[in-house]
């Protein structure tokens, strides 16, 4: 299962964008697996699987290469990464 994002052949690329598509609706729309199972064709276990996958393949290569902290960062660093819609949020005066 850890493997499902590593494959490079067309039946896993078909499969993982059925996988991805299956996850996407799902945090869309928050329906039960039931019900994305019968809008997919598959069974409900299928969308358990594919969510997990996804998910699994997301924490393994995207969160850490563009969401994890780089451990060598300053506080300056982090403060210069700031963008001015996150400073104005978090620096806005709430009595505005």
């Amino acid at each position: 299962m850890h493997l499902f994002f590593d494959t490079n052949d067309t039946k896993s690329f078909l499969i993982k964008n059925k996988a991805l598509g299956v996850f996407l609706f799902w945090l869309r729309t928050n329906n039960t697996q039931e019900i994305i199972g019968s809008l997919f064709s598959i069974e409900h276990q299928e969308v358990s699987r594919y969510c997990e996958q996804v998910r699994d393949g997301l924490l393994r290569t995207f969160v850490p290469n563009n969401l994890g902290i780089n451990p060598s960062m300053t506080r300056n660093d982090w403060l210069e990464h700031n963008t001015e819609l996150a400073k104005e949020l978090v620096f806005t005066n709430s009595s505005n």
